[in-house]
């Protein structure tokens, strides 16, 4: 299996590719998609799901905790 090329510039990021460069699971990414919860797209004659970079670190944001 080919290992995702991150490129901390680009709009898009694959699932997977997200799934490497913050450290989440793949599962988790496909799961907030089916919810809803973040944006997927898909090209079309393009298998790959790709998330929109902002989406997520907005997502990533609202996850914030304050510490104590």
């Amino acid at each position: 299996m080919r290992r995702a090329t991150i490129r901390p510039g680009a709009k898009l990021i694959s699932v997977k590719a997200a799934a490497e460069e913050y450290g989440l699971p793949a599962a988790l990414l496909y799961d907030l998609i089916k919810r809803g919860e973040l944006t997927a797209v898909q090209p079309p004659n393009v298998r790959r799901v790709y998330i929109v970079r902002s989406d997520l670190e907005q997502k990533l944001g609202s996850w914030q905790v304050a510490a104590p």
